[in-house]
């Protein structure tokens, strides 16, 4: 993530007599959204950028923002992330050089005011709510463009939201989580608050699934659709004739094979039975897993690794002996098509 960025280095040359400013060299000043431009067009979502110090730190207690305010508002827009690079290769003259032995508290101040002013606390991104210290619980932001449709996106959960696995409460949907990782299987929990007012969703996470906490905020980016874009996509909404719901998303998986299953059980009957379907298969097949943080959650869901048993090298057998909603028994090729899911995944 760290590799790509825009060149912010101050330093200077001829005994502290020239400035050599790499963002005016490149017109950075001047062609910022351009540049912007290219990172989203390349689809790169982390970028390496700072505000120039020596334009920024006018003295102490004193800051110009203008540039930041612009150049950070239009990088949340574009749902990039960005590395803040505070202090580059140079101080500002007023400072004198790294030697200044008042630096390191002026600098502290500046990077203070910093987070103040954009509501970065690091304390908080690593450690995330009150409940989520008492856990160690990791936490993130992530944006998304509005408008969105939270009411809708969290009524469907709600709705499909299959127990001791998934729990919707207020803006707050949470559930199990296991993934593969380095040949081991992590456990844990994630928990998701939408914050409409800032258009963000807080994520917390159990600490057992740190090794794997890219890969997972994706998971939740992808299962929350916080990736689409409502200026493409409400506009041929409009065209239907239905009343628009600004800001409709897509509902995702968080993994393809629970996905995938969900889609098997589902044919050809209701989103009720659907669920009942899947609450039977968890109940019988799910792991039980302790999850204090994440309240009723406390059950994984069917998972390639749940439904296969590599010491024996086959796949678990998948048995519904319950009927369907129309009292019929579950028609045999539905589970043919789970077993065969599983076999592919597996190898």
């Amino acid at each position: 993530m760290f590799a790509t960025g825009i060149e912010n280095s101050i330093p200077t040359i001829n005994n502290g007599k020239t400035r050599v400013d790499q963002m005016e060299a490149s017109d950075h000043y001047k062609r910022w959204k351009e540049d912007f431009d290219c990172v989203e067009e390349i689809g790169i979502q982390y970028l390496r950028w700072g505000p120039p110090l020596h334009r920024t730190y006018l003295g102490p207690g004193k800051y110009d923002w203008e540039y930041a305010d612009m150049a950070l508002a239009d990088l949340r827009r574009r749902l990039i992330t960005p590395i803040v690079d505070l202090c580059h290769f140079g101080v500002p003259d007023w400072i004198g050089n790294f030697q200044n032995p008042d630096f390191s508290q002026q600098f502290a101040n500046y990077a203070a005011a910093f987070a103040e002013r954009y509501r970065f606390n690091p304390t908080q991104l690593r450690r995330g709510s009150s409940a989520s210290k008492a856990q160690g619980a990791m936490a993130l932001r992530l944006a998304y463009r509005p408008p969105y449709d939270v009411e809708a996106m969290l009524r469907f959960c709600a709705k499909a939201q299959i127990h001791g696995v998934e729990h919707v409460e207020g803006l707050t949907l949470r559930r199990s989580v296991g993934w593969q990782h380095r040949g081991q299987r992590l456990t844990g929990w994630v928990s998701s608050t939408f914050v409409p007012d800032r258009h963000e969703v807080h994520v917390s996470a159990s600490p057992s699934l740190s090794p794997v906490l890219g890969a997972l905020m994706q998971g939740v980016r992808h299962s929350l659709d916080l990736d689409a874009d409502p200026a493409l996509i409400d506009p041929v909404l409009a065209l239907l004739p239905v009343p628009l719901r600004p800001g409709t998303r897509l509902p995702g998986v968080m993994d393809g094979f629970e996905g995938a299953l969900r889609v098997i059980l589902g044919q050809q009957v209701t989103v009720k039975a659907a669920r009942t379907l899947v609450q039977r298969v968890v109940d019988r097949y799910g792991q039980a897993i302790d999850t204090p943080a994440s309240g009723p959650v406390s059950r994984l869901q069917f998972t390639r690794t749940v439904w296969y048993a590599p010491k024996l090298g086959v796949p678990v057998v998948i048995e519904i002996e319950d009927n369907d909603e129309a009292g019929k028994p579950l028609r045999r090729e539905r589970v043919e098509l789970m077993h065969a899911q599983q076999a592919r995944t597996a190898n």
